[in-house]
């Protein structure tokens, strides 16, 4: 976990890509200038997931593309798990969605 000016507020990015969480945590450093955060990553759904168990996320940052779950799957299941705490849904590659279902 990366703290930044102290904790009060706590973010779990799930990103199975080490650049873009490095990007992400660098945006997040930058947009918060002197506000307390802590950042905590998960590369995986399910390590996400056991991590929410544990409590302590006030938002998670989630890829749409990670090994254990795709697009509105990896939303349906965070938000079912924890109804409660902002999801944000990321994306490093364009989506085309106007795919059909």
């Amino acid at each position: 976990m990366e703290t930044i000016g102290g904790s009060s507020f706590r973010v779990l990015i799930i990103d199975s890509n080490a650049d873009d969480t490095g990007a992400l945590r660098k945006a997040l450093r930058a947009g918060a200038k002197d506000a307390p955060f802590s950042v905590t990553h998960a590369a995986t759904q399910a390590a996400g997931m056991c991590r929410l168990r544990h409590g302590g996320v006030d938002i998670v940052l989630v890829d749409v593309t990670l090994p254990d779950s795709v697009g509105s799957a990896a939303f349906g299941t965070l938000f079912r798990a924890v109804p409660n705490i902002p999801i944000v849904l990321i994306a490093a590659t364009p989506l085309d969605w106007r795919r059909p279902c």
